[in-house]
């Protein structure tokens, strides 16, 4: 059994044509929903807003992949913790590792930006890393953008793990949209298939501690590519 322990601060700033606002959610700890049940009446549910439970279970049933505990790191916090159990790769098979699941806990307006996600991730000792594997990111457009399925009206932009712990942002996007030499330099993976391994082993995930991780989304302007 492998399992990886969350905490989540997210930020979005969101600057409009005219001016620049800020609008900011975080969600430091789970200390209020320590009696929390691992099922879909979980209270922290509603506070991240969720809007799709997709896996593990059918029909909302089981829940058995997180629940929440003691921060391992001793900060006297509670985090959620997210099992991977042996064997597990893809959640459409078995057995079915970690969770997923699309929130929106602020509603974006049409003028947003720029678009800031930050939280910290805990990968204890021991953890295999094996091939690799997905953490949360950020999507736009509409949801179901991961998978190999077409991206040419939403993208996703989730990090994720790879052999050695290696880090990565594993991106959905518009194919023609963008810049011909993005697959050419350093670290970029990109499979006409399935998505793209941007930056991969640009950092490393480190076990027995928390690990801050951060992305930016900027919008181009419609008609040019920026820098």
């Amino acid at each position: 059994m492998r399992l990886i322990q969350l905490l989540v601060l997210l930020i979005l700033s969101i600057q409009s044509t005219n001016a620049y606002s800020l609008e900011h959610w975080s969600f430091k700890d789970w200390n209020d929903y320590a009696d929390d049940k691992s099922d879909s009446s979980a209270a922290w549910r509603n506070k991240w807003k969720i809007s799709r439970w997709s896996w593990p279970g059918k029909g909302g049933t089981s829940y058995n992949n997180h629940r929440i505990v003691d921060d391992p790191a001793g900060s006297g916090d509670k985090v959620l913790q997210v099992t991977y159990p042996k064997k597990s790769s893809n959640p459409a098979g078995s057995p079915q590792g970690g969770v997923g699941f699309y929130a929106q806990p602020i509603a974006l307006r049409r003028e947003a930006r720029l678009v800031v996600l930050e939280y910290q991730v805990y990968f204890p000792k021991p953890f295999t890393f094996i091939r690799g594997g997905k953490l949360p990111g950020l999507y736009g457009g509409h949801e179901g953008c991961s998978g190999g399925s077409n991206s040419d009206t939403c993208f996703s932009t989730r990090f994720m793990w790879r052999r050695k712990g290696d880090g990565e942002i594993y991106a959905y996007m518009p194919e023609k949209e963008q810049r011909k030499d993005l697959c050419d330099e350093k670290g970029n993976i990109c499979n006409p298939n399935y998505g793209y391994s941007l930056g991969r082993g640009s950092w490393r995930f480190k076990l027995g501690e928390w690990v801050k991780v951060r992305q930016t989304v900027k919008l181009n302007r419609a008609d040019r590519q920026d820098d």
